[in-house]
């Protein structure tokens, strides 16, 4: 047959502390999952624009390369030097 003892009041707070303890670390781990996801789907979307840029930027590149040649291009400047 079994005895129930009960627990002394200090006991039990401590006992009762740790179970909060251990809840609000649970929801902070949701939350930083959830707030990384977001994160992953904005970095998806910023990588996204990235590759159209450098798409863009190698489309204007071949336009010049054509029109011009090889070169350095001096965006200060606006100015080409064209390799010869």
């Amino acid at each position: 047959m079994s005895k129930t003892i009960k627990l002394s009041d200090e006991e039990l707070k401590k006992l009762v502390d740790f179970q909060k303890q251990n809840d609000n670390i649970t929801l902070d781990l949701g939350r930083i999952d959830i707030q990384k996801a977001l994160l992953d789907g904005q970095r998806g979307v910023v990588l996204e624009k990235l590759a159209d840029l450098q798409e863009k930027s190698n489309v204007v590149a071949k336009e010049l390369q054509t029109k011009y040649g090889n070169g350095n291009i001096d965006l200060g400047k606006g100015e080409i030097t064209v390799a010869e």
